[in-house]
């Protein structure tokens, strides 16, 4: 009969597990901490595996804010792509999209409390919110 190949895997430690931590808090992730070789007996997909296994992800989920949500809305009124708002929050273009289609922002304003003191600037304009009358901004925008 022909041979078995059997291939141990090391395990890993939990110092390497802090290490790791450690590295993706400071913005790396595996394919980066690969290349830098601080894991030498380990491979990239191993690295990649264990980011997995300790649930360590590069883009931890953000709540979003009233605020979030109203300037959202506001700047898709105003004509600004999902991209742009996306940019302007600082979230993933599919974040904003999924965002603007679950709690139809498309077609009505946020259910969310309109924050106090919001001011959204757009093309060197700055609006403050509180003084924006909602049905108004409608109407300018065809969407009532």
């Amino acid at each position: 009969m022909g041979e078995e190949l059997i291939i141990m895997a090391a395990v890993w430690k939990p110092e390497e597990d802090n290490k790791l931590r450690t590295l993706a808090k400071q913005g790396l992730k595996p394919k980066q901490v690969f290349d830098k070789n601080i894991f030498p007996e380990r491979n990239r997909q191993s690295i990649a595996h264990r980011f997995g296994v300790l649930r360590i992800t590069q883009n931890p989920q953000r709540k979003w804010s009233d605020e979030d949500i109203w300037t959202a809305w506001f700047l898709n009124r105003k004509g600004l792509s999902t991209r742009e708002i996306a940019n302007r929050l600082g979230r993933s273009k599919q974040a904003t999209s999924s965002k603007l289609s679950n709690e139809r922002l498309y077609f009505a304003p946020p259910r969310e409390p309109l924050p106090e003191h919001l001011e959204i600037e757009v093309n060197g304009e700055t609006y403050n919110m509180m003084e924006i009358d909602v049905t108004e901004v409608e109407k300018q925008t065809g969407r009532i």
